[in-house]
Parts: structure tokens; sequence; C-alpha cells
């Protein structure tokens, strides 16, 4: 009587699994190996540069606030993951300069748009540059996760998640 092979299963499986890197490009785009493109991040970064340039200007609306507070939140999440490094401290500067403008502009209770000081200007422009590299750095897959692990962090601390379109508008649906 003769003793099945006990490795036999895991050979049979090793040469079915192609260890071949893929070249089609509609699988890789499928696996979310693609970068991001120019008009996307372009796209990405429209609502963006529009609250930095009402938040320098004065005149931002909380939601506008949300937005750059949301993106500094992405942005650490990439950095934290490892695909790009080497910012956190230009992202952690502009985090407390939306913080300090988030107290000024909400000590009423509601909020009243505020004059910025000039490092705040400066943290938060830089911010957003390098925000906008790090977007073309990324994957689709590397985009999303950084995204869902941003949003997945501030609901794990009592924030509060808005819900807005790509164009930057509020939908006025409850964000899952």
């Amino acid at each position: 009587m003769s003793r099945p092979n006990f490795y036999a299963r895991q050979q049979r499986q090793r040469l079915m699994t192609s260890c071949e890197p893929v070249v089609d490009t509609i699988t890789t785009a499928i696996r979310g190996a693609a970068k991001l493109t120019k008009p996307e991040v372009a796209f990405m970064m429209g609502p963006l540069r529009a609250a930095h340039k009402a938040l320098r200007e004065g005149v931002a609306t909380d939601l506008e606030w949300c937005h750059l507070a949301h993106a500094m939140n992405v942005a650490m999440a990439i950095e934290r993951r490892g695909v790009v490094r080497g910012i956190k401290d230009h992202i952690h500067s502009a985090e407390v300069a939306l913080a300090a403008i988030q107290d000024r502009a909400s000590a009423t209770g509601t909020w009243k748009p505020t004059a910025l000081h000039w490092y705040e200007l400066d943290d938060i422009a830089s911010a957003v540059d390098l925000h906008e590299f790090q977007l073309s750095q990324l994957s689709r897959s590397e985009f999303n996760a950084a995204v869902i692990h941003a949003t997945n962090e501030v609901r794990s601390t009592g924030g509060r998640v808005v819900r807005v379109d790509w164009a930057g508008r509020f939908t006025g649906r409850k964000a899952a």
C-alpha cells in the first residue's frame, strides 16, 4: 500500500500559480495598481484649492474648512502607510494651524470666518502643495485605502464626517 505524497497538493498549487508579472493594462488597472492620472489629481485638488483660497481671503465656510482638514487627515494617513514619507512635520503644522483657525472661527458657537496669521497661511499652503505631490505618487488602491483609514480614524475619535461629492458640493446624505 503506497502512502500519498503529503506535499503533492502544495506542489500542484505552486505549479498552477503564475509568477509572471502582469503586463495587461486592464488587469493592472482592475487590481488598483494604476497611478492616479494628472486630470484625476487636478480634479481632486480643485475643491481643496478653492477652499484654501476662501480660507486665505477670510471668507471660508465650515465646509471648506472640513475639506482642508480632511485632506490633511488623508495626507497623514498616506504618510503613516509609508507610501510617500518625509512630510509628516509639514502636515502636522497645517493640522495645528487648522485647529487654531477652527477655535477662533467657532469661538461664538457658530462658524464665523476669521483672518489668518501669516504662518498659518504658509503652513496650509505648503501642506496643500505637498498633498498634491502625494496624490501624484499614489495608485488608486493606495488612495482609497488612505481615505478609508482617515475617515475611520475621524469616526473612531468621535469626529464629524461630512459626505460631499467630488466637486465639493454637500450631498445632504449622512455619511455611512
